[in-house]
């Protein structure tokens, strides 16, 4: 298989039809599939919070839980396009890049014939600028499509 799909995750925002559509794509294209989840650096914010809650969110525990959770979150979305994938018998590869910079996604999505991005109207949790990959998309021959 000399194909490639990239199917893109920017932040903790997975859904399902962006994975069912990326096996599908690799299906059809007899391609392998590499799920690419890009998280931001920084700690997230929780924007709702009880007052009595205030005083916790600030420890050092609180905040290494938070990013015990969100690892989590991601490491089982892994297992579940692994498994769509290998349900399928489609070749498929996961990563995780923190804080990319956009040449070093520009050089992910040169390898592809296709690129499926998550796309979400306002950023989810832990997401980077989506100016920065659409940067990272510029100039491209592969297809991009956008599911929500």
């Amino acid at each position: 298989m000399s194909a490639l799909t990239i199917l893109l995750f920017n932040g903790l925002h997975y859904p399902v039809d962006a994975i069912d559509r990326a096996v599908q794509w690799s299906k059809l294209a007899n391609s392998s599939l590499y799920a690419l989840f890009v998280v931001g650096g920084k700690d997230r914010k929780d924007d709702y919070l009880f007052p009595n809650d205030l005083a916790e969110t600030g420890s050092a525990g609180f905040k290494d839980e938070a990013r015990t959770e969100d690892r989590s979150i991601i490491t089982s979305v892994m297992a579940l396009v692994k498994h769509q994938a290998s349900y399928a018998k489609i070749e498929v590869h996961t990563r995780i890049l923190t804080d990319p910079e956009v040449d070093e996604l520009h050089a992910f999505f040169q390898k592809a014939n296709h690129i499926i991005v998550s796309n979400k109207p306002e950023a989810p949790l832990l997401a980077i600028n989506s100016h920065r990959i659409d940067k990272a998309l510029e100039g491209l021959t592969a297809e991009v499509e956008r599911i929500g």
